[in-house]
């Protein structure tokens, strides 16, 4: 493996790491915390356009990366989804998470058998466009989990509070209403974006899925 190519390979283990750290900087209640969190989620991002950066700028094309660097950015933002559905303060059914969750794991499976019988799936408008909505979906959560966290620590005579009223009582009916449920539409459309990608994945690879062939 060349020095580029490991550069590139480097950054997308680096994103594989954060993620625990992510996830214990999500549940702690502390606003440092929350300020981590949204860090470290930022500086994945920005690897994960460096890593794309580097492999188009050193013409970098390799088995191991084309499966590795989508099973990075599949891990962080699933974990991600899976906190946000955990944590009191928001109100999220995990019926939208299992959307997201089945298409990245289904896009995953399909990505192996694809390069198994040397296919390699190219990227879809769609699913690049899902991931934009999923990324900012993600940071403008953590920022208003930030806020909330920040709220709490300038009145703690409130005390912990979870779920709207805590939300409430903190910013005000409107304000905290808004806050409330901004997670909710995010998510959806991020689980919508997620249910037409995986459809237009299966419609434009169902060769890939069903020959029995391999690629000479």
């Amino acid at each position: 493996m060349s020095f580029k190519e490991n550069i590139a390979n480097s950054l997308t283990i680096f994103r594989i790491l954060i993620v625990p750290f992510f996830i214990f900087t999500v549940f702690d209640v502390s606003v440092l915390s929350g300020s981590l969190a949204l860090i470290l989620f930022l500086l994945a991002s920005l690897s994960d356009y460096l890593d794309g950066y580097f492999a188009r700028k050193f013409n970098i094309h390799s088995r191991f990366g084309e499966f590795l660097d989508p099973l990075a950015d599949k891990l962080l933002v699933g974990a991600a989804f899976i906190c946000f559905a955990l944590i009191p303060d928001f109100s999220i059914p995990f019926i939208l998470i299992v959307i997201i969750l089945i298409r990245e794991v289904f896009i995953t499976i399909l990505r192996l058998v694809a390069l198994k019988k040397g296919r390699p799936l190219k990227t879809e408008r769609l699913g690049k466009l899902k991931t934009v909505v999923q990324m900012l979906t993600i940071i403008i959560i953590l920022i208003l989990h930030l806020i909330k966290k920040v709220g709490m620590s300038l009145h703690p005579e409130i005390g912990i509070k979870n779920g709207i009223s805590g939300w409430i009582e903190l910013f005000g009916r409107l304000p905290g209403l808004s806050m409330y449920y901004t997670p909710l539409i995010l998510i959806a459309i991020s689980a919508c974006f997620a249910l037409l990608s995986m459809i237009q994945y299966i419609t434009r690879n169902w060769s890939v899925l069903f020959s029995t062939s391999d690629a000479p």
